[in-house]
C-alpha cells in the first residue's frame, strides 16, 4: 500500500482518470442518464457547444428528478435543467489539493480542467474511489467519452 505522505504530493494530472465522458447542455436528460449506465460512472459532465465545461449530473440528481417529476416530464428535460455547479481544478494541482477540495465540498470527484479560468475543458476526473485505488496500488483508468 502507498504512504499516504506520498500520495499526497502527486499531481493530479498522473494520477486522474483521462477522458472525461461528456453530454450537451442542451441534451435530453435521457441521453445523460443513458451515458452514465453505459459507462457505469456515477456523474458526468455537461459541456457547452465549444467544449468548455458547464456543469455536473450526478447519480444523486437523477435519484432526486425520479422522485419529483413523472416520466413524461423527465423525457422533456434536458442536462441544463438538472445539472449543478462544477467543482474543478487543475491537473498541476497536487492529490492533497484535490483531498482538501472534497472534504471542503463534501463531493466525492472533482473534474479536472484544462484551466480553471473561463473556458476550461474537460480532461479528466479524480475521484475519492481513484485515490483509493492508488493508495492500494492499482492504475487510473481511461474513460472513452460517451
Amino acid at each position: 500500500m502507498m504512504q499516504l505522505r506520498y500520495l499526497r504530493h502527486m499531481k493530479i494530472r498522473d494520477e486522474m482518470t483521462k477522458g472525461v465522458a461528456t453530454v450537451g447542455i442542451d441534451d435530453p436528460l435521457t441521453d445523460a442518464i443513458d451515458a452514465m449506465a453505459r459507462n457505469d460512472i456515477s456523474g458526468i459532465v455537461v459541456v457547452y457547444p465549444n467544449g468548455t465545461a458547464a456543469g455536473v449530473v450526478s447519480s444523486f440528481d437523477i435519484v432526486r428528478v425520479l422522485s419529483e417529476k413523472s416520466r413524461e416530464e423527465i423525457k422533456k428535460m434536458t442536462a441544463d435543467d438538472v445539472m449543478t455547479d462544477i467543482i474543478s481544478i487543475e491537473p498541476e494541482k497536487t492529490i492533497g489539493d484535490a483531498l482538501k477540495l472534497m472534504v471542503e465540498k463534501r463531493i466525492h470527484r472533482v473534474v479536472v480542467l484544462s484551466s480553471t479560468q473561463a473556458g476550461g475543458k474537460p480532461i479528466g476526473v479524480l475521484s475519492a474511489t481513484d485515490i483509493v485505488k492508488k493508495v492500494r496500488g492499482e492504475k487510473p483508468t481511461l474513460m472513452t467519452n460517451a
